[in-house]
């Protein structure tokens, strides 16, 4: 398991992999628009060991782009504090880690179950504005590429081009999942995280315009 091979990945605090107690895979695996050359973004949180507690300000450990067995792998593990607070803060990226397909936690400890078996107490339909919020900046990146696309090929204002012919077609995934999990959360009050993965080839593929 990956969970034990953290030391040898990295070089994260010496306790690190004994310590975790939630580890999803966020990433596209997660969403369920992962390729075969997809990377492993995983994501959760942790209880340091008392000493680190009482004798530190340990928020998490962050470690990006780490080779192993020709893939690459971004770790993103929080103390379990910050993790709830960011919960509590309607963080769409934090609470979408709680609502993962089960085939895709990668570890869960009897207290990372507790929390995913009281998750819905987090969700909320404030999260609605959270997601809206979080859209409306995804939407900017697209225009923003669209600006940068015309400016380096002096093309003219062609708001039919299609989205694959510039730079970024994350952002436009990102805008539609964003503003799909707006829409679940304030119809069902859940949020399915795949719900809008089948549109991932149309996107890619440039079948969606500006408009």
């Amino acid at each position: 398991m990956i969970i034990h091979d953290i030391k040898k990945l990295s070089e994260p605090p010496l306790w690190i992999s004994e310590c975790i107690h939630l580890m999803v895979d966020f990433g596209s695996h997660g969403h369920g628009t992962a390729t075969e050359n997809s990377d492993f973004d995983y994501f959760g949180f942790l209880i340091p060991p008392a000493e680190i507690i009482l004798g530190t300000d340990f928020k998490s450990w962050r470690h990006f782009k780490i080779p192993y067995k020709n893939r690459l792998y971004d770790f993103s593990l929080f103390n379990i504090t910050e993790f709830l607070v960011h919960c509590q803060k309607i963080n769409p990226q934090f609470l979408g880690s709680l609502v993962v397909p089960e085939e895709h936690i990668y570890f869960c400890s009897p207290v990372g179950r507790l929390i995913l078996d009281n998750r819905h107490l987090f969700l909320t339909k404030k999260i609605t504005l959270s997601c809206l919020i979080r859209a409306e900046r995804e939407f900017d990146m697209i225009l923003f590429d669209r600006k940068e696309y015309e400016l380096k090929y002096l093309i003219s204002q062609n708001y039919d081009t299609p989205i694959s012919e510039y730079r970024e077609t994350k952002h436009v995934y990102h805008f539609i999942r964003l503003m799909n999990e707006a829409y679940q959360i304030a119809t069902n009050g859940t949020i399915d995280i795949q719900k809008a993965s089948y549109l991932v080839p149309s996107v890619k593929a440039g079948e969606w315009s500006i408009n």
